[in-house]
């Protein structure tokens, strides 16, 4: 991306004309739990928890007019907005990080190694940030490193002395010639108004990569994917795994693995199968689907899921039809797979689903399916495309008794979820 210096504007700013950049009233391009104010204010306000002390801390940033507070809970995709939101004002010179820092997430710890430190360009890890979630894989380098050079990051975090907020704040809209010094956590800074960054504002949003695909949240022990077709998902899932994953050895040869990821497709009735993918043929899909329709066994198989659904335990299927035609708004159409008798001690290579539960809301049914085990590569598109048609079978069934009911999502939980390194 190539940069135009931007076309600063006189503005009437604290009584004097000062060189700004003359963004929209509603600059920020990603949405989140925050309050604007000055858009010409060098200062924007991060507060990691959502608490009294935090409230009140934003309460005061917006009474002194910063550009915007907020909150950030998640150091992924949380800081990815926040970026996101600085690099659309460049008026924006100083971001205060400011209040409790959050237990799980440490979005607070993460925000400033980022600026600190930056990313490992391959893994996308935080530097030197032991927050277990602290990767930004969404945003370009790029990006990232405009807002290292854009703003000076303020490290208040565990502070919650307003006076001390306002103190800072007031600092940061002193005249060059009139800056303070102003100790915080032993770090003095230098505070004054630069003026605008003398580069445009860099438009990148997390969001709109929901047509396609993004990031919720990565780590190697919980990733959260939101895509808006199974392609999309198996696509963005092979990268993160391969990229991201850890070495396991298992008894069928090395894998790379993530563990619990959790795939949301939202609209599961797009039928593109990704060119790379294995046995991708439709009629391979479309045999498989059928085979869990119809409950079929599988020769020299100890199991089929067709078997497990519809036979072994009776029929789940028209149970489970059943019960959503009679209570629609019940949590208890549930099918299961796993036999802990027989595939904890006799089955020698026992089911890896595990369970199908469905739920109808605002009239469209869901589904949310759980895998112990996942070769993702070679079987993805396969299960959740089986899913999809059971959930096609479900509506279907239901119409013809009066319930209109549309498809829904599909939310796909792998506890491990691997590829196999000697795959080729």
């Amino acid at each position: 991306m190539s940069y135009s210096v931007i076309q600063h504007v006189k503005v009437s700013w604290r009584g004097k004309e000062c060189s700004k950049c003359n963004v929209p009233d509603r600059w920020t391009v990603e949405d989140g739990n925050y309050v604007l104010g000055n858009k010409f204010h060098p200062v924007a306000v991060m507060v990691p928890l959502d608490d009294e002390v935090g409230n009140e801390l934003v309460k005061t940033a917006i009474e002194l007019g910063v550009a915007i507070a907020g909150f950030c809970k998640t150091a992924n995709i949380g800081i990815e907005k926040v970026v996101c939101n600085v690099l659309a004002n460049p008026n924006i010179r100083y971001l205060v990080v400011v209040g409790h820092d959050t237990s799980g997430h440490r979005s607070g710890e993460a925000m400033i190694k980022l600026w600190r430190y930056g990313v490992d360009p391959e893994s996308r890890r935080v530097l030197n940030c032991d927050a277990p979630t602290a990767y930004i894989p969404n945003l370009p380098l790029e990006a990232i490193e405009r807002f290292r050079d854009q703003v000076i990051v303020i490290d208040m975090l565990g502070v919650t002395d307003r006076e001390m907020l306002r103190k800072v704040i007031r600092g940061c809209i002193q005249e060059p010639w009139n800056a303070v010094e102003i100790e915080v956590k032993g770090i003095k800074y230098r505070l004054f108004d630069p003026g605008a960054y003398d580069l445009e504002p860099y438009i990148v949003k997390v969001t709109s990569k929901v047509s396609g695909g993004y990031v919720e949240t990565l780590s190697q022990n919980l990733t959260v994917v939101v895509a808006r077709s199974v392609a999309d998902a198996y696509r963005e899932v092979i990268r993160l795994i391969e990229r991201f994953g850890r070495c396991v050895e298992s008894r069928f040869g090395i894998t790379k693995e993530l563990m619990n990821v959790v795939i949301h497709v939202l609209d599961p009735l797009c039928d593109e199968v990704p060119r790379e993918y294995p046995l991708g043929a439709k009629k391979y899909l479309e045999e498989y689907c059928r085979a869990i329709l119809e409950g079929r066994s599988i020769e020299g198989y100890e199991y089929s899921y067709g078997e497990r659904l519809r036979v072994k335990f009776g029929d789940q299927l028209r149970a489970i039809v059943d019960k959503l035609r009679s209570e629609p708004s019940t949590r208890q159409a549930v099918a299961v797979f796993w036999s802990p008798y027989e595939d904890l001690v006799k089955t020698e290579n026992p089911p890896c689903f595990i369970l199908w539960q469905f739920m109808i809301r605002d009239g469209k049914l869901h589904a949310t399916v759980y895998m112990r085990s996942h070769d993702f590569r070679s079987a993805f598109v396969h299960n959740v495309f089986a899913v999809r048609e059971v959930m096609k079978y479900i509506t279907e069934e239901l119409k013809r008794s009066g319930l209109d009911v549309d498809l829904g999502t599909i939310t796909f939980i792998a506890c491990s979820c691997h590829v196999y390194e000697n795959y080729r």
